[in-house]
């Protein structure tokens, strides 16, 4: 095992810098490489490393290792690296939210070296964790002057919160009743639904989406949303069963409820429906 010494007086064959360039980061969409091969990598341990600058770093020195660490803080880099003739990439998460950081693809190109990087968010609604430092993933490869392209990919982990709860009452206009899930009532009555009930889990309720998803053969009914999207209100025109689909969302997740108005024939006389 080298010393520290050792290791600082390394030139690593006085190799240039590499010129890191940053492409956007994707959001919830993995980026993958359009071209085939891939340059050998390690992933190296990265246990107990606290206070490193976030960002991305081609490291060829102990010095530049040393260089991304609060002063006196710097832990001994991996063990395996051979400054001599390998670089490591660093990747580190810019908050401390970050579940992970993975270098999962390292391609060369006419252009540069392509490095393909996924940095993991928490889910909607998942607490954050106390006392994480933020997410590094560090990877050893052969020694270059390359220009280095990152490729940046930021996925949300599965969802932790509860879906918000939707609610639905409707009634028959005018009647002055509370309004229910299920409800019965003559053709060409009008039929109020109100949503305004509806809980969030996480924060508030930022959207409201109301539809009709099943309305008997032959009707042509249509919803007319409140201005204020807090309910709708709509004529059945066929004897069956309507189904109003009320679908909230709150700062993390959709939850959705159907309310079904029977729309039922006359009590007297003989109904003829074609």
């Amino acid at each position: 095992m080298r010393s520290w010494a050792a290791l600082l007086v390394l030139c690593a064959a006085c190799i240039e810098p590499n010129r890191i360039v940053v492409h956007t980061a994707q959001v919830d969409d993995h980026t993958q490489p359009d071209v085939g091969g891939t340059v050998d990598f390690d992933h190296m341990p990265t246990t107990g490393f606290t206070g490193q600058k976030s960002g991305f770093y081609a490291v060829h020195t102990l010095a530049e290792w040393v260089q991304l660490f609060p002063p006196g803080h710097a832990p001994p880099p991996p063990e395996t690296v051979d400054f001599s003739k390998e670089m490591l990439f660093v990747a580190t998460a810019a908050t401390p939210d970050s579940k992970s950081m993975e270098v999962a693809k390292i391609v060369t190109t006419t252009s540069g070296t392509q490095v393909y990087v996924t940095e993991t968010l928490p889910g909607p609604g998942c607490p954050a964790e106390p006392g994480k430092g933020p997410a590094i993933d560090v990877v050893a490869l052969p020694t270059n002057s390359f220009d280095i392209h990152v490729h940046h990919d930021r996925i949300h982990a599965a969802q932790c919160a509860p879906a918000p709860e939707a609610k639905i009452a409707c009634r028959i206009a005018g009647s002055g009743t509370l309004g229910t899930e299920e409800l019965s009532a003559p053709v060409g009555q009008t039929i109020d639904c109100d949503g305004s009930k509806s809980l969030p889990h996480v924060g508030a309720i930022v959207d409201r989406n109301w539809s009709l998803s099943a309305a008997p053969l032959g009707s042509t009914a249509k919803l007319t949303v409140n201005p204020n999207g807090l309910g709708v209100s709509f004529d059945p025109d066929a004897w069956g069963a309507y189904n109003v689909l009320l679908e909230v969302r709150d700062e993390a997740r959709l939850g959705t409820k159907t309310a079904t108005i029977q729309a039922e024939p006359p009590k007297e006389g003989v109904p003829l429906q074609l």
